[in-house]
């Protein structure tokens, strides 16, 4: 996963070299981007498989309190509370869920709630999507980001705050094989 640090008019720019990737356009200026938003620190990358729950430093989130968010616990816990056996059952996309969509922002997302501040996906259509911090609803920031999705210059996926029981319900939800 992309993690990264971005104004609005630089999430538009990745956006739109991302759909035209897509689309089978010029790769290069999207390497060239990405590049350069590596070298100003803006943007990292971390491996689905290596990622735990933990907040993404890149998202101008510097208060102590959350330095230390992650929902590696919880999720862990909710995993841990199935016995081994039960997990012979899973099937293909109870694991695909488990890969790529253990809801780790949604509780991330509960958590920034008092930040005026939320993980939302710049959104592209495939595996190099990002991950970035926008300003809630509420905020006057959010105004600018609001315009970009309204003119359709910007597609944000959008991840609902849930508390951890909401966590739990959702992951025995979509793990109905090991939770049966």
């Amino acid at each position: 996963m992309r993690y990264a640090s971005l104004t609005p008019e630089e999430a538009v720019m990745l956006y739109q070299l991302g759909c035209d990737v897509m689309q089978g356009k010029n790769s290069g200026n999207y390497q060239s981007y990405t590049d350069q938003l590596i070298r100003a620190k803006k943007l990292c990358y971390i491996e689905r498989k290596e990622y735990f729950g933990e907040l993404p430093q890149l998202c101008n989130l510097q208060q102590e309190a959350l330095q230390e968010l992650s929902t590696e616990a919880l999720i862990g816990g909710i995993m841990f509370s199935v016995p081994i056996g039960r997990w012979e059952t899973i099937s293909p996309q109870e694991t695909d869920y488990l890969n790529y969509e253990l809801p780790h922002y949604q509780h991330l997302n509960f958590h920034l709630k008092p930040y005026k501040t939320r993980l939302v996906t710049v959104e592209f259509g495939n595996e190099h999507d990002f991950v970035i911090a926008v300003p809630l609803e509420e905020d006057p920031q959010w105004a600018d980001w609001q315009s970009l999705l309204q003119s359709g210059a910007l597609n944000l996926g959008f991840y609902q705050p849930m508390d951890e029981e909401g966590i739990r319900q959702l992951v025995q939800d979509n793990l109905s094989s090991v939770y049966a």
